[in-house]
């Protein structure tokens, strides 16, 4: 049974009581029209382009309310919306799946979503272009509602992706992952952004990747890009990570429990006149999904999609960006400081005969070598940031590392073994 439920509104809101079913009537006939409106999307939070808001991204958060307490997965969502719209909507099309966190834009709902978190969105959608101010979407709300909100009562304004930031956007490609797994590789997304503030900005697709094109890198299976679909004049804002239950390159997909966690890396173009790319894929094991250092593992994984390692040693046809390996070592004047500021000598040593990852031996518990240490952290190090500076990055964060000593390695019978993890995909070159 779908519950319909309301709070009073916020700040001396008291008086404007309305009926439940004239406010869901409200948002319902709005809906209805409005599916049907010439107004372009506005600022973008739930659907595969994210750069826009769309009415089903509102419809999202409508089913949501509908439903307060209940974990509703990608397909329940889409099932309540497509009934509402009465047409088909594929639980594909909510990348990532909308929560009950980031429906909550009005402060004050003790169950999270309700009638003006949804109207707060409606209100996006219906300003294509605008960024909103919290006093100016309190104002869109109260004009739909009858209602008193003001803008200390606003959580946050529908925005994706915050402009000025630097910002990873997370597409689950499949249905498989749960709400929690994805809310732990969302996690791990918004690590990578708190030591990475530098706005890359927006790059758009010039053009469909070939099926195939994305190959494993590893003379393993091909992995065909219709599984990573990205088509021509897809905005990318800073970097997007496409996301699958499933070893990348792998004929079946796991290899049990343990062995191999995960696969990531970046495939398809390079930023115009930089060494970084907007886009990368990762595949998770689903025999290991339920394994505690998840989160750590994703966060390593996202690493490699952000150019740690596979970014490092140039490119043919690409002299302009030199390799930052010499040998067995990062050669990259940041990586090599930050190196040093530890007590390191010399250059950072990179793993042997792939430089994907720091040295275990000299490097220890650090988050990007190729050993997670059980019964431990794992830390970030400002060496590794120190070589995304090297990479290109701007804005790096250093006083967000971990805190880290170098050589801190313990063997121990828990420790995963993250192994050929690093998935170095083919650049593409768009026609003229």
């Amino acid at each position: 049974m779908v519950v319909v439920g309301c709070r009073q509104p916020a700040a001396g809101g008291e008086n404007s009581v309305y009926p439940k079913w004239l406010r869901l009537a409200v948002i319902f006939l709005l809906g209805c029209c409005l599916s049907w409106s010439p107004l372009r999307p506005a600022a973008a939070r739930f659907q595969n382009n994210p750069q826009q808001v769309t009415l089903v991204d509102v419809l999202a958060c409508l089913v949501l309310f509908q439903n307060p307490g209940v974990p509703l997965t990608a397909q329940q969502i889409a099932t309540g919306v497509s009934a509402i719209l009465n047409q088909n909507i594929p639980a594909s099309s909510l990348n990532p799946v909308p929560n009950v966190q980031e429906c909550d834009f009005v402060a004050g709902s003790p169950t999270g979503v309700d009638l003006a978190d949804v109207i707060a969105l409606l209100v996006a959608f219906q300003n294509p272009g605008v960024i909103l101010t919290p006093a100016q979407l309190a104002q869109g709300i109260n004009s739909i509602l009858n209602s008193n909100f003001t803008q200390a009562d606003i959580l946050r304004v529908p925005e994706n992706p915050p402009q000025g930031q630097f910002t990873i956007t997370l597409e689950f490609v499949d249905d498989r992952l749960t709400i929690e797994q994805q809310q732990i590789l969302e996690a791990a997304a918004r690590r990578w952004e708190q030591v990475i503030t530098g706005d890359l900005g927006s790059f758009t697709v010039p053009q469909r990747l070939p099926d195939g094109f994305c190959d494993s890198g590893q003379g393993g299976v091909p992995i065909p890009s219709a599984a990573f679909p990205l088509p021509a004049g897809r905005v990318i804002n800073d970097v997007l990570i496409q996301v699958r239950v499933g070893l990348l390159g792998s004929a079946t997909g796991t290899d049990g429990p343990g062995g191999t966690l995960g696969i990531a890396g970046p495939c398809g173009y390079f930023r115009p006149g930089s060494r970084l790319q907007p886009f990368g894929f990762a595949g998770f094991d689903p025999a290991d999904l339920s394994n505690p250092a998840l989160l750590e593992v994703a966060v390593h994984e996202f690493g490699h999609v952000l150019g740690i390692g596979t970014l490092w040693t140039g490119r043919s046809g690409f002299p302009s960006f030199p390799s930052l390996i010499e040998g067995a070592f990062f050669i990259g004047s940041q990586g090599r400081a930050q190196f040093q500021s530890y007590g390191g000598q010399g250059n950072p040593r990179v793993q042997q005969p792939n430089p994907f990852h720091w040295d275990e031996d000299v490097f220890g518990a650090e988050l990007m070598t190729s050993t997670l240490n059980s019964g431990r952290t794992n830390p970030l190090s400002r060496v590794t940031l120190g070589a995304l500076q090297d990479l290109g990055y701007t804005g790096l964060v250093y006083s967000n590392a971990d805190p880290y000593t170098l050589g801190e390695r313990l063997h121990l019978p828990g420790d995963i073994n993250l192994g050929e993890d690093a998935i170095i995909g083919p650049v593409f070159i768009p026609n003229p």
